[in-house]
């Protein structure tokens, strides 16, 4: 779900966002450069990306994305992480884990999001 102009990209997409050039006192890095290292975190700790989904907003300056993993806490439980990082400097690279919680109700799946912030 996106909002505030935001809109959803693949990740040569998301590739194709410069950065701007750093001043002398801030290093924006590539929003690619920021979902690789979170990556590869992840399945170096053994954990598996099932989906995720990818937004930017701000003319590409802003990005924040969600990777759910294959792992289960419980039956219909599941873990995402959140992922964001900005070249404007609104809003710092960061990673948020969450528990998803999947419950059907209907044909319609209702998912829920428990969070907790990263450090």
């Amino acid at each position: 779900m996106n909002h505030c102009g935001a809109w959803q990209v693949n990740a040569a997409e998301l590739a194709q966002i410069e950065p701007p050039a750093p001043p002398r006192t801030w290093y924006p890095l590539a929003h690619r450069a920021v979902l690789d290292s979170v990556c590869s975190a992840l399945e170096g700790a053994g954990f598996m990306i099932c989906r995720s989904r990818l937004s930017v907003s701000h003319g590409g300056a802003r990005f924040f994305g969600t990777l759910d993993l294959t792992t289960s806490v419980v039956e219909g439980v599941s873990i995402a992480v959140g992922i964001r990082n900005s070249n404007d400097r609104e809003a710092p690279v960061d990673r948020t884990d969450a528990i998803e919680h999947l419950t059907l109700q209907g044909r319609q799946p209702d998912h829920t999001l428990l969070l907790c912030e990263g450090d």
